[in-house]
């Protein structure tokens, strides 16, 4: 995925939670991640013939390599460890408030938990071949426990409720960060400092925040600005 396909598929999240937010789904029960679960999304991605035999032979979860579980007001991670191939993993659009039990998912490339009710950053320190990671649209407040995603390219936790500067100079150590995003926070509001201007001078390496190149212009300013 690109930076623009990141931006695109963001911006067309977004758009979905504002028209969620008009629909009341008072007969959906909450979900559970369980193998049924899991097996009948997996299923469900079979098209016609393909579909017909796989349904007709036994799913080996250790072969699938992409899952998303959206859309279906899951309270809690759970039972994912059953698929340890897994590389793309989506939980967009749920009612998790926490992110854990995922330390069996080490060959994970990209992971999306956008829109949830997440309030802290924590237990990822397994997902060493992540690359992608969205936590845009939960309750976070800091940047924390991310310093072992070595390989992590792309990173966004706009609209979310981080006040504090703490934490954005630290991803500087994550050499292989090219894209960054934490616009529509508190923090981010501060139109006499402006949080792209301060990103330009602290995290040299980024090419992109909000999606936008770092321009060198802006890199001289923010060097002025924050000498």
């Amino acid at each position: 995925m690109t930076i623009t396909d990141n931006f695109n598929e963001e911006k067309k999240a977004k758009d979905q939670a504002s028209a969620l937010k008009k629909i009341i789904h008072k007969d959906i029960e909450p979900g559970v991640i369980d193998e049924e679960m899991i097996v009948n999304i997996v299923l469900s991605g079979f098209k016609d013939e393909a579909g017909r035999l796989a349904r007709s032979e036994t799913l080996d979860l250790n072969s699938v390599t992409v899952l998303r579980l959206e859309f279906l007001k899951i309270l809690k991670i759970d039972h994912l460890w059953v698929m340890p191939n897994l590389k793309i993993l989506s939980l967009a659009f749920n009612q998790i408030d926490k992110i854990e039990n995922l330390d069996m998912l080490s060959n994970l490339i990209e992971l999306n938990l956008s829109f949830n009710y997440i309030k802290k950053i924590e237990n990822l320190d397994a997902l060493i071949k992540l690359e992608i990671l969205s936590l845009y649209g939960n309750q976070i407040r800091v940047l924390e426990n991310i310093d072992s995603l070595e390989n992590l390219l792309i990173f966004s936790v706009g609209e979310n409720l981080i006040e504090t500067y703490k934490g954005i100079e630290r991803l500087r150590f994550l050499k292989s960060l090219r894209s960054f995003n934490i616009e529509e926070n508190p923090i981010a509001k501060d139109f006499d400092n402006p949080m792209r201007i301060y990103i330009a001078a602290f995290l040299p390496d980024l090419k992109y925040y909000n999606y936008a190149y770092i321009t060198p212009e802006e890199r001289i300013q923010g060097r002025k600005k924050y000498k």
